[in-house]
């Protein structure tokens, strides 16, 4: 058995993959790198190291400057680093919140942030009951197949939702799931005139959820939080008591804004 400090070894490496994260991991060490610097570390032809950095360039992860033509950290891995920052500030800060929210309706919830047309599961706690809705944390789905993407698009003005859907047509996840833009701007209202959105087995067949958004102590909307249940045991008086739940909580949430 491997000590836990030692990296376990892919049984498939992929080399061309290990040579740029390697090139990447020298930069933590090396704020300028060379052709020549590559091309040793990796014991690969200066050609070959010529294009590794050409195509982490062209992806943004490194940078040329033009007078050394020494390579640099690129912007893509300045807003990963920040993102994953933000991430870690967010979780430590809902996590409180989705426990209280998963001990009083002992279902499992997620925290979600928008990623383009899509949302990022940034962290969730599973619910208590025996039957209950797994996890999907790091995970990304269609903002309009889940209930907290849905809190989110209702935000939207109609031509940002255009913008972020120019097509009438919308792929499915289920044969439950909203599959048109016009569809979708009718439950964007009703999302709106009822303060919380609803998905029934729109991204998983027999799950209910509900979401809503929460705000800053400026009112800017941050991100959205959702309970979800299997639909066996829901009735439909409860997804207003959910709703209110979440509410209460998405209002501790803004008081207490970092």
């Amino acid at each position: 058995m491997q000590r836990d400090s030692q990296p376990i070894t892919p049984s498939y490496p992929i080399n061309s993959v290990d040579n740029a994260l390697q090139v990447l991991s020298m930069l933590r060490h090396q704020p300028l790198l060379r052709v020549a610097d590559v091309s040793a570390s990796l014991g690969i032809a200066r050609s070959t190291a010529h294009r590794l950095l050409a195509m982490l360039q062209h992806r943004g992860f490194i940078y040329q400057d033009p007078r050394s033509k020494a390579y640099l950290a690129g912007p893509a891995l300045l807003e990963i680093g920040i993102a994953s920052a933000q991430h870690a500030d967010l979780r430590t800060f809902t996590r409180p919140w989705l426990e209280w929210v998963r001990d009083k309706t002992g279902e499992t919830v997620h925290v979600v942030t928008m990623r383009g047309r899509d949302v990022l599961f940034v962290d969730g706690i599973e619910g208590s009951q025996v039957l209950r809705v797994g996890l999907h944390t790091g995970t990304v789905a269609p903002a309009y197949s889940v209930s907290a993407g849905k809190a989110l698009l209702a935000e939207l003005s109609l031509p940002q939702l255009y913008a972020l859907y120019p097509e009438e047509a919308l792929p499915g996840i289920t044969q439950r799931s909203i599959m048109a833009r016009s569809v979708l701007e009718q439950e964007l209202g009703r999302t709106r005139a009822r303060g919380f959105a609803i998905v029934e087995g729109e991204y998983e067949a027999g799950v209910v959820a509900v979401g809503v958004v929460i705000r800053d102590k400026w009112e800017r909307v941050r991100f959205g939080i959702a309970v979800a249940t299997p639909a066996v045991r829901l009735q439909t008086l409860q997804l207003t008591s959910i709703a209110q739940v979440l509410q209460e909580a998405a209002g501790e949430m803004q008081q207490h804004w970092l």
